[in-house]
């Protein structure tokens, strides 16, 4: 019988073994028009519960909040933060504009429209300019 020593590179090896792969792609899906139309639906839909949230955890804590002041605050809030996404869509961009045109989305339609009327309150209107351009497209 031999005696012959196990190769433990051979057996480790197995489980180390890293494969490294050039085809490798990473899409990232934020630098996209479709994500941002999502995203300004999905701030703007959800910062209902998002404000609501707050008021609770604030009426506990203290009786001498404004709640109507806060209930304002986080609205602006959560529209602004919907703005940073929709912002970046171009509508002189035909990819963006055929994307809009196809989507014909009726979430896309009121949440503009709210939007629009927000920002006329606070008589931002670059702001309304931007969304009624979009909301053109519709």
């Amino acid at each position: 019988m031999y005696k012959q020593m196990i190769d433990t590179e051979k057996i480790f090896g197995l489980f180390e073994k890293k494969i490294k792969s050039e085809d490798e792609v990473f899409i990232d899906f934020t630098e996209n028009p479709t994500y941002w139309i999502g995203m300004f639906i999905k701030i703007i839909g959800n910062h209902f519960i998002y404000v609501e949230n707050i008021l609770k955890v604030l009426k506990g804590n203290n009786k001498d909040i404004n709640l109507n002041e806060v209930k304002k605050a986080g609205k602006y809030l959560a529209f602004n933060k919907a703005w940073e996404y929709i912002s970046k869509i171009d509508i002189s961009n035909e990819k963006h504009k055929k994307l809009i045109q196809e989507n014909k989305n009726l979430k896309l339609k009121d949440t503009l429209e709210q939007c629009i009327q927000l920002y006329a309150s606070y008589e931002e209107y670059d702001k309304c300019v931007h969304l009624r351009d979009i909301f053109s497209l519709l």
